[in-house]
């Protein structure tokens, strides 16, 4: 497939409501670094759609916790 080709294909899915969005939740350890290589990923990875969130919510640190726990 030709670069044009799949740019213009890249544009039309990334278009669709429905597409994929993906969240990113930091917790009080994450850097400025880590953030913007999590963005780099999601780039390369061609995923459209993108939010940084502020917080992460009560539920979300307790799950976090757990996991880190499991695998420290």
């Amino acid at each position: 497939m030709a670069d044009t080709t799949f740019r213009r294909e890249m544009v039309k899915i990334q278009s669709i409501p429905d597409a994929l969005v993906v969240l990113i939740k930091n917790d009080d350890k994450a850097t400025y670094k880590n953030i913007i290589d999590i963005v780099d990923e999601l780039n390369i990875t061609k995923v459209g759609r993108f939010v940084v969130v502020d917080e992460l919510d009560p539920k979300e640190k307790t799950m976090l916790a757990d996991a880190t726990k499991l695998n420290p």
